[in-house]
């Protein structure tokens, strides 16, 4: 999909993606490459989206899914990941020059979901699978294609990998149900009531017992990227943020 000047308005950058990319990247390397290729992807999303302003976020401290896992920690296999040398320079960068929001108590993926379903003419810019979840337009950097996502498939999104789980964020699923089986699962699915029935009927096989409710409902809630500001989930109060104009 090639988009046109008026398509969009906004485009919700996923400034955790740029940062982790930038830091790696120049590993080793003067900061200032990094800074350089931080500028270098804000101005290519700017011309690709053709958009006339932007919100840019950073996950900041506390998270609701901590609180949500119960059979194992979010994320504690990366514990004792090692982390770039320039990573938090990188992250004031963002912060300090291009007005990058943190947001706490919820991921930037959270904020960019609620935004692009509360605002109008967004475009959400970011190459992480989980925000397929998310009806409206996408911008994948990686690709470099651009997509329209229907309300059908970002539900089919959501049950797929509560199917499958996050293996690089310690959400079990259904142990040995990948991405793929979780696409023929529900590949008879026409309807979003369909598609939660046949889940929980597959979470019942494997599970067995009456547990199959409880491993559901963890396994989505931890899946499940937000919407809405009221959220029952979230802790902290989320307000969006000022949107900032392009150049």
């Amino acid at each position: 999909m090639k988009l046109s000047k008026g398509d969009v308005q906004t485009a919700l950058i996923d400034a955790d993606i740029m940062l982790y990319r930038a830091a790696w990247k120049h590993e080793g390397d003067d900061v200032e490459n990094a800074y350089d290729t931080i500028d270098n992807m804000f101005e290519h999303l700017f011309y690709v989206t053709k958009a006339s302003q932007y919100i840019a976020f950073l996950t900041g401290k506390g998270n609701f899914r901590k609180d949500i896992a119960v059979t194992k920690e979010y994320k504690g296999n990366r514990k004792d990941a090692i982390m770039p040398e320039h990573l938090d320079s990188i992250r004031d960068y963002l912060i300090n020059d291009w007005a990058c929001d943190v947001v706490n108590g919820l991921e930037a993926d959270d904020a960019l979901g609620i935004c692009q379903t509360e605002m109008d003419n967004t475009i959400i810019c970011s190459i992480d699978k989980d925000l397929l979840q998310i009806k409206g337009y996408h911008y994948n950097w990686n690709t470099q294609e651009a997509s329209y996502v229907s309300e059908y498939d970002a539900w089919m999104k959501l049950y797929e990998q509560a199917l499958s789980g996050d293996s690089t964020d310690n959400i079990v699923g259904i142990p040995r149900v990948g991405a793929k089986t979780a696409k023929k699962i529900l590949a008879e699915c026409f309807s979003i009531d369909e598609a939660k029935n046949v889940s929980l009927c597959a979470y019942k096989d494997y599970y067995k017992d009456d547990n199959h409710l409880t491993m559901f409902q963890e396994n989505y809630d931890l899946v499940k990227i937000c919407t809405s500001p009221e959220d029952s989930r979230l802790k902290n109060k989320f307000a969006i943020p000022s949107i900032k104009h392009t150049f």
